[in-house]
């Protein structure tokens, strides 16, 4: 009998010490949740002060690897292996009603943005947005819209990366965390900027205004520059620019902090172009990497500069910039969508498996009507998604044929103004710049890449022939400003404009009506054309167009 009861008592002072071992570590992972906001270098010490291994239960080592992964990302410390958030995932993700759930998939896919897993994490981002009606903490919902947007910015998709944003605001708005709704607010005015977006920014600028003595110095240098871009953007006056370039210089001395890009471009639009020249080589003391932009005013600089050979090499590199961007965009976005249609495959696969379960329970009867459903079912989708697929090849294979065709004749327009008929610059840069892009689908199709996003793309440049016939406007207008005045004198409209612009450059009728793929709106169109030209049937258009053309020839 004594022998049992030492027994007794030897469990019962185990489970007490057990019991004693448990609150103490529950209170230093208390401790450690409570210092996580405004201390967060406190957290982790006292995280760091635990071993994983001495956490007895699953819920404990699911709290701690919780915990730990927001400190290390509060502590600025950006973690690329998933050790940490995958133990935390696996206990949170059967926890629906959790809003522990939805930060363990947050911190996850941070941990993968951080190791350039774009698609990885967003895939973990879509998980956690799932919880957001379920989170209290609308910080975190402001934090999980904020890193949504910078994987948009990555594929530079800015349009939904503006949507994510103006989410994120109106959580931190919404909880009244003024600091980041502030940086959310400033993260928008730099999306417009790029996007060159100024409608409906306005009401921002007025949010950064109100709230000036409350700004770091990054974020005023952002005002004045997206207030510089917009200018920029609306063609302000000269006056105006000046007033906010000094504004900025005087308001951010600090050298680094300034945005010498869109300086350099507001240089370049007051016609500073020595101005422009030293901002890019202040640019270059802090920037090892060039974005378009920087070829872009390059090109501007050197072309006012009269010298064309550094101006043609800026050019062509800002062209090799933008195919670099079309690849990798249509790279990555072929990557994104094939791990979300196998992440489905493999989420309606367990739900196969698990209804075949099921259905073995049922009755020998109700399995064979059942099967005989699933069966049909099964087929008729493999039928549908056949057909499907089959639709989408033809319809990709149609759009490359249209690529092809567009590439053969617009070769041909640039072929015919090195032979026969003088282009202007601006205007066989206009075109090679149209033929670059296609050649870029079209190597990205034959290698292999290729998306519905870039099909998308390819089919709008293909269809969008009135924006053709407005950049051969806008580059006459750079090359013969006379010309175009006298054109828009005599009434006529920005497409009648660009067919004459194509007669000038060496197309006739019946070309310029093939190549736009428009014959009877074309026909129907020129004898209005000729009409507000003062030309009778007797008169050949092309002829007195390129007439025209030499009496009002500027080019200096």
């Amino acid at each position: 009998m004594n022998k049992y009861l030492l027994i007794l008592l030897s469990l019962t002072i185990l489970c007490a010490n057990c019991s004693h071992t448990d609150k103490h570590l529950n209170s230093i992972l208390d401790n450690a949740e409570n210092c996580l906001e405004h201390f967060p270098d406190s957290s982790l010490a006292l995280l760091n002060k635990l071993d994983i291994k001495e956490l007895s239960h699953i819920s404990q080592r699911a709290r701690y690897a919780l915990l730990k992964s927001i400190a290390l990302d509060k502590n600025y410390i950006d973690v690329t292996d998933d050790s940490l958030t995958s133990i935390a995932i696996e206990y949170y993700s059967s926890k629906s009603s959790s809003e522990d759930k939805m930060k363990a998939y947050f911190y996850n896919g941070r941990v993968h943005f951080n190791s350039k897993h774009y698609e990885k994490a967003m895939e973990s981002y879509l998980i956690a947005e799932e919880s957001v009606s379920k989170c209290k903490d609308l910080t975190y919902v402001g934090l999980l819209y904020n890193s949504k947007a910078m994987v948009y910015n990555h594929l530079y998709d800015y349009v939904k990366a503006f949507e994510q944003i103006e989410l994120a605001a109106s959580y931190y708005l919404m909880n009244n965390d003024t600091i980041r709704y502030l940086g959310a607010v400033n993260n928008i005015l730099v999306n417009c900027s790029t996007r060159g977006v100024i409608e409906g920014i306005d009401k921002y600028l007025e949010v950064i205004e109100c709230n000036w003595g409350k700004l770091t110095i990054t974020q005023k240098s952002n005002y004045y520059s997206n207030r510089l871009a917009g200018c920029i953007k609306r063609k302000g006056t000269s006056d105006e620019m000046e007033s906010i370039i000094n504004s900025y210089l005087n308001e951010v001395k600090i050298e680094t902090r300034i945005n010498w890009l869109v300086m350099a471009e507001a240089y370049c639009r007051l016609d500073k172009y020595d101005n422009a020249l030293e901002s890019l080589q202040i640019y270059n003391k802090y920037n090892i990497t060039k974005p378009g932009l920087y070829y872009n005013i390059l090109y501007k600089i050197y072309k006012n500069k009269r010298n064309d050979k550094l101006a043609m090499d800026a050019l062509e590199k800002y062209n090799e910039h933008l195919a670099t961007i079309t690849v990798e965009n249509s790279e990555s976005d072929t990557r994104f969508l094939e791990e979300r249609f196998t992440a489905r495959e493999k989420q309606l696969t367990q739900k196969y498996y698990i209804a075949l379960l099921f259905l073995c329970l049922m009755t020998s009867v109700i399995v064979v009507v059942i099967l005989q459903r699933f069966i049909k079912n099964t087929k008729v989708r493999h039928e549908q998604k056949e057909l499907q697929m089959a639709n989408e090849i033809e319809q990709y294979q149609n759009q490359y044929n249209q690529a092809l065709i567009e590439q053969e004749r617009l070769k041909k327009l640039i072929k015919r103004g090195k032979q026969k008929i003088t282009i202007p610059l601006s205007v066989r840069i206009s075109l090679e710049n149209r033929l670059n892009v296609l050649n870029a689908y079209i190597a990205a199709n034959i290698s292999g890449i290729y998306s519905g996003k870039a099909s998308e793309e390819l089919k709008k440049m293909m269809d969008d022939k009135a924006e053709f016939l407005r950049s051969m406007s806008d580059s006459f207008t750079i090359s013969h400003p006379k010309f175009i005045e006298y054109l828009k004198s005599k009434k006529l409209n920005e497409w009648e404009i660009g067919c004459c612009c194509l007669y000038c450059i060496g197309l006739n009728g019946s070309e310029i009506s093939s190549y736009l793929e428009q014959k009877t709106y074309y026909f129907k169109k020129i004898g209005i054309l000729r009409t507000k030209l003062g030309l009778d049937r007797s008169v050949n258009i092309d002829t007195f167009l390129r007439r025209v053309l030499e009496n009002n020839n500027d080019i200096e």
